[in-house]
């Protein structure tokens, strides 16, 4: 609950505090769907990423080599996914859409959920893609990991080989990415958020801060407040497609 925690921290800071939020702009509204609206109480500052894709991954080693035969081994016996708890609207994507669903075990990063994955203790876990193949680039061959499928709109170009799940179950609205974006506490004063907002936007044709951050797969984008705003319009009609 770390994020939650964290979002209700921005919120209560005082209004002339220096205090700014960075956070998955899905989750949040994942929470406000969920009737826990603490958007109400935070203001856009700017948008930082395109839009992230995930990925489900096993060991090099795993007997499940692709999705059909995940789900063969789902049905036979179920499945236990290492996660850091980031993606409930993608497994209940998966869950709508195959009827799927996994007995989670919970971790605190990513890296936490590689080490789960390959001591055995979890059949497969759920990555941001760019992280994942970063670690591979690093990881020893015995420790890579595999993928079974990607959540984008596409197929990411270093995995030409691994199906988006909207090209498994056929319907390109099933795609999902997420967005991190920077906020404030909706009390802040305007006058600091907007200096906020125009030193992220200083920094967004920076070539040197757009390397480091193709160096570390992220894809780093800066914009304004609307396009928060259009980012989070676009998550509220995923999460409409997923639960209504």
């Amino acid at each position: 609950d770390g994020a939650k925690l964290g979002t209700r921290e921005t919120i209560r800071s005082k209004p002339d505090s220096r205090t700014l939020l960075f956070h998955n702009i899905s989750l949040l509204a994942l929470w406000e769907y969920k009737g826990d609206n603490l958007l109400a109480d935070l203001r856009p500052v700017a948008k930082l990423t395109r839009g992230m894709s995930q990925a489900f991954g096993v060991r090099e080693d795993s007997a499940l080599k692709d999705w059909q035969g995940m789900s063969t081994a789902w049905k036979s016996s179920g499945l236990t996914m290492a996660t850091t708890g980031s993606a409930p609207l993608l497994f209940d994507m998966v869950k709508k859409r195959t009827g799927i669903f996994f007995t989670e075990q919970p971790t605190n990063s990513w890296g936490s959920s590689a080490r789960l994955l390959l001591s055995g203790k979890a059949d497969l876990a759920h990555f941001g893609t760019d992280w994942a193949l970063t670690y591979n680039e690093k990881a020893s061959a015995k420790d890579k990991l595999r993928f079974l499928a990607t959540f984008g709109a596409e197929r990411a170009p270093e995995l030409p080989n691994v199906p988006t799940f909207a090209e498994i179950v056929g319907d390109p609205k099933a795609a999902f990415a997420f967005s991190f974006a920077v906020w404030s506490a909706a009390t802040a004063d305007k006058a600091f958020t907007d200096k906020a907002t125009a030193a992220l936007l200083s920094i967004a044709g920076n070539e040197a801060v757009h390397a480091e951050a193709r160096k570390l797969r992220i894809p780093l984008q800066i914009d304004g407040p609307q396009v928060v705003l259009e980012t989070l319009a676009r998550d509220r009609r995923v999460l409409k497609d997923v639960y209504d």
